[in-house]
């Protein structure tokens, strides 16, 4: 389970947040990169780091899209303020 208070600061990674998964990408980096994603309302990009069981749930990218417009959800979109408050050892 994440628990997200807030993001702020420069970027930890040199190139900043992919825009695509990678293997290679270790779990904080993703997180990151969700976040980023539902912060310029980039849907497409949020659904791409999903994991593969989330898509399979959620799916396809146009049902993950209405589901993040939700009132439930809509609030991740475009945020002002986003914190990881652990990162994974």
């Amino acid at each position: 389970r994440w628990v997200v208070a807030s993001i702020m600061g420069e970027p930890r990674y040199a190139d900043g947040v992919p825009t695509e998964p990678l293997p290679s990408h270790p779990p904080e980096l993703v997180v990151d990169a969700q976040l980023h994603a539902l912060q310029a309302n980039d849907i497409a990009t949020v659904f791409a780091f999903a994991a593969p069981k989330n898509k399979a749930a959620t799916g396809p990218l146009s049902r993950f899209a209405e589901m993040l417009q939700a009132p439930a959800y809509s609030v991740l979109l475009e945020h002002s303020y986003a914190e990881r408050i652990r990162d994974v050892q």
